[in-house]
């Protein structure tokens, strides 16, 4: 199933996490102490607000207490 997604074009947009990502999750991280953000939640966070991603399908509750997205289901 992965090779299949992963071969066929227009079914998922690969976004490859930039040095600007990377410190902005740095910063998303320090700005959250009281949270237990991990870096990959706040780099998720982070590429979500550099492409105006605003809904999310996560079972993760790190992104509602982040607050900043509507998450589904």
């Amino acid at each position: 199933m992965g090779e299949y997604i992963r071969n066929s074009p227009g079914i998922i947009a690969y976004n490859r996490v930039s040095a600007e990502d990377e410190n902005r999750a740095w910063e998303i991280a320090k700005s959250y102490k009281d949270n237990s953000f991990s870096f990959t939640d706040c780099t998720s966070f982070s590429i979500c607000g550099r492409l105006g991603i605003k809904d999310v399908f996560a079972f993760d509750e790190h992104f509602k207490q982040y607050g900043k997205f509507k998450v589904l289901p």
